[in-house]
Parts: C-alpha cells; sequence; structure tokens
C-alpha cells in the first residue's frame, strides 16, 4: 500500500483516464484543483476520485492503494525551460506525500533531462529502451517509431495532440498560415494519426482529418498501444 504520484502531460491525458479506470486495485485517486485537472477529472468519471486543494492535507495513512495526479498544460510543448521548472515545483510539491513519482511523458525536447536525474526522490518514467523521447514513442514504441522516422514526411498525431491543438501551436505560430509554412519549409508531406485501444472516440478522427486537410497534408493512419504507459 502507498501513494503514487503522477505527473502527466496533458497530451496523454485520455491515456491516462482509460488506465487508471482499468486499475481497480487502485482505491482512490486524488486529483490538485486546476482547470486541467478539472478537465481530466470529467474524462476519468470515477467514483474514486477526490479533488483536493493542497496536497498538504491528504491523509498520511493511505487507505490501499492510492494516485495524486496533476496534469499540466499541453501548452507547455513549445516551452522547455518552462516545462522544466514546472515538473520541478510539481515534484516538490508531491514529494512529501507520495512514495514515488511517475512522469507520465517524455523528455519533451530534452526538457525533463535535469528532472530524471533528480535523487531526492523515486522517479518513474516510461521507458522502452531508455527514457522514452515523447509521448509518440510511448504510443510507438522505439522500433516501430525509429521505422517510421526513416520515411521522412510525416507529422505525428494522437488523440491528445488533435484535442489541444490550438492551444498548443497558437505558442508556436500566431496562426495556421504561418505554421503551414514551417511544414513546408520542414518537407512534411503526410500526418500519421496514432490509433489507441480504448482513447479513440466520437468525433476524434474526423478532427484528425480535418486539420490535416487545413495543413495541406495527406491524412494517413496507425495503430498504437498504451503497453508502454500501462
Amino acid at each position: 500500500m502507498g501513494r503514487l504520484g503522477i505527473i502527466a502531460c496533458q497530451v496523454l491525458e485520455k491515456e491516462l483516464a482509460c488506465l487508471l479506470r482499468e486499475h481497480h486495485e487502485i482505491s482512490r485517486i486524488y486529483i490538485e484543483r486546476s482547470a486541467e485537472n478539472t478537465r481530466f477529472a470529467s474524462l476519468l468519471d470515477d467514483d474514486r476520485t477526490r479533488t483536493v486543494n493542497d496536497a498538504d492535507f491528504l491523509p498520511v495513512r493511505c487507505s490501499g492503494t492510492e494516485v495524486l495526479v496533476d496534469v499540466l498544460p499541453a501548452a507547455l510543448h513549445s516551452d522547455v525551460d518552462e516545462l522544466e521548472y514546472r515538473c520541478n515545483a510539481q515534484i516538490d510539491a508531491m514529494k512529501q506525500n507520495t512514495s514515488a513519482i511517475l512522469l507520465f511523458m517524455g523528455l519533451c525536447g530534452n526538457a525533463l533531462q535535469n528532472v530524471v536525474v533528480r535523487e531526492d526522490v523515486p522517479l518513474v518514467t516510461i521507458e522502452d529502451d531508455g527514457l522514452v523521447d515523447d509521448c509518440i514513442v510511448a504510443l510507438l514504441g522505439r522500433k516501430r517509431y525509429m521505422e517510421e522516422l526513416r520515411k521522412m514526411g510525416s507529422l505525428f498525431l494522437s488523440h491528445g495532440w488533435v484535442t489541444h491543438w490550438d492551444r498548443i501551436v497558437r505558442k508556436i505560430e500566431r496562426d495556421m498560415e504561418g505554421f503551414k509554412m514551417v511544414l513546408r519549409l520542414d518537407d512534411y508531406r503526410r500526418t500519421r494519426y496514432i490509433h489507441t485501444p480504448g482513447v479513440d472516440e466520437g468525433n476524434i478522427l474526423a478532427a484528425a482529418q480535418d486539420l490535416s486537410n487545413d495543413m495541406e497534408l495527406e491524412f494517413t493512419s496507425m495503430r498504437g498501444s498504451l503497453d508502454l504507459l500501462d
């Protein structure tokens, strides 16, 4: 018994919700109060969930196996320094109330390279022959990801990337025309949407196709997996 802290990227919020619902041995899911976490709680829709204002006021004793979740904004992808700062700050806030902390994200442009070497708290990372580079490697596995990279010209999409696209891209380019210019300069030719079991639903596939059309890229798709995240 114990309490695991989970610091998650919002791009992987749906995957995390799916996995937490499947792990019935978890007796309580604490979620810190924020806009991102409120959204995550609605995706999770689980009666084990409790919202807390301050993790310092959690019970000292755990009632079975518990998790404490904090979901970081998707737009942090565009600012490596800010992402590193937020991860370190959240680890500091969680470490006194958890037995270990899971970083539910990849290196993200090396933003976590100085975070994962911390020795003051047990950290768990997503690994596949080393820490995964990003959420796309987490969904495909390193071998398949490298095979896809060799094809050149692919822009990878997932449920989270499509859902939070405007928020992420707005911090990179002010409008779609500017972003399309970046894609042309980097010779992107297609999108590769990653279907993940238990995650895809509603109109997300149509939204991915529309996004591909907006970027003037060919829409293609492939299968992903939750195995590494689990």
